[in-house]
Protein backbone atom coordinates (compact mmCIF):
# COMPACT_ATOMS: atom_id res chain seq x y z
CA UNK A 1 0.00 0.00 0.00
CA UNK A 2 2.81 2.41 0.86
CA UNK A 3 4.48 1.58 -2.44
CA UNK A 4 1.25 2.33 -4.34
CA UNK A 5 0.70 5.75 -2.73
CA UNK A 6 4.35 6.58 -3.39
CA UNK A 7 4.03 5.88 -7.11
CA UNK A 8 0.79 7.87 -7.18
CA UNK A 9 2.45 10.98 -5.75
CA UNK A 10 5.34 10.43 -8.17
CA UNK A 11 3.04 10.24 -11.21
CA UNK A 12 0.44 13.05 -11.13
CA UNK A 13 -0.63 11.99 -14.63
CA UNK A 14 -2.98 9.40 -13.13
CA UNK A 15 -4.61 12.08 -10.97
CA UNK A 16 -4.94 14.38 -13.98
CA UNK A 17 -6.51 11.57 -16.00
CA UNK A 18 -9.04 10.95 -13.24
CA UNK A 19 -9.85 14.68 -13.11
CA UNK A 20 -10.29 14.79 -16.89
CA UNK A 21 -12.59 11.78 -16.72
CA UNK A 22 -14.78 13.46 -14.07
CA UNK A 23 -14.79 16.73 -16.02
CA UNK A 24 -15.90 14.87 -19.14
CA UNK A 25 -18.74 13.22 -17.24
CA UNK A 26 -19.85 16.59 -15.86
CA UNK A 27 -19.84 18.14 -19.33
CA UNK A 28 -21.83 15.21 -20.72
CA UNK A 29 -24.45 15.58 -17.98
CA UNK A 30 -24.57 19.35 -18.54
CA UNK A 31 -25.15 18.87 -22.27
CA UNK A 32 -27.94 16.36 -21.61
CA UNK A 33 -29.62 18.78 -19.17
CA UNK A 34 -29.35 21.76 -21.54
CA UNK A 35 -30.75 19.63 -24.38
CA UNK A 36 -33.80 18.88 -22.25
CA UNK A 37 -34.27 22.62 -21.70
CA UNK A 38 -32.72 22.72 -18.23
CA UNK A 39 -32.10 26.07 -16.51
CA UNK A 40 -28.29 25.79 -16.67
CA UNK A 41 -27.69 28.64 -19.16
CA UNK A 42 -30.81 30.70 -19.95
CA UNK A 43 -28.91 32.76 -22.55
CA UNK A 44 -28.20 29.65 -24.59
CA UNK A 45 -31.85 28.58 -24.42
CA UNK A 46 -32.97 32.03 -25.61
CA UNK A 47 -30.60 31.88 -28.59
CA UNK A 48 -32.19 28.61 -29.71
Amino acid sequence: MTRMSKSESRHPVRKFFLFALIAGAVVAVRNAVSDKGGSYDPNEANER
